[in-house]
């Protein structure tokens, strides 16, 4: 998982978060964030001793392309590794 960039983010947004661990969303546009659990639905990943970690996805712009002879706008999908920045001292509960 080393290989995504970090983002900051706190204990509270990252829960806030719509959850797609199985999934894409629905409802594509530039600026739409999620979380995933990635690995969770994996069985043979599972089964060798992997361990599900949490990412942040995001629709970003990317290169228009040509669909059926127009230029279309197109959205990738980048993925970072979550830093939950907290306080000192404060205790996060994890349920």
């Amino acid at each position: 998982m080393s290989e995504y960039p970090r983002m900051q983010i706190t204990f509270e947004a990252m829960k806030a978060l719509p959850e797609y661990s199985a999934t894409n969303p629905t409802g594509v546009f530039v600026g739409k964030t999620w979380r995933r659990h990635d690995g969770v639905f994996d069985q043979a990943f599972l089964a060798r001793g992997g361990k599900p970690q949490w990412l942040i996805c995001r629709y970003e712009e990317a290169s228009p392309q040509m669909v059926r002879g127009k230029m279309t706008e197109m959205c990738a999908i980048k993925v970072y590794r979550p830093v939950i920045r907290a306080r000192a001292g404060s205790r996060i509960l994890c349920r």
